[in-house]
């Protein structure tokens, strides 16, 4: 079952976040210990709205809490 989990599509949402005329990104380490510069998100989970989702990611990699979400 595992496998087969792993072959299914995963949604990711990323969230611009705008703050004074700035806008946040974050540096991740991608494979080779190298960094690259991306906004906060991630993957929907199962059950998950979009919003919900945006929200969570941003808390859970930022500590920030988004209160005007607009979709894009």
């Amino acid at each position: 079952m595992s496998e087969q989990k792993n072959l299914l599509p995963q949604i990711g949402v990323a969230v611009l976040v705008w703050r004074d005329g700035q806008l946040l990104l974050g540096q991740r380490i991608i494979k080779d210990s190298s960094f690259c510069w991306q906004f906060p998100g991630g993957h929907l989970e199962s059950g998950e709205s979009v919003s919900e989702c945006a929200r969570r990611e941003v808390r859970e990699e930022t500590s920030l809490q988004v209160k005007d979400l607009r979709h894009l």
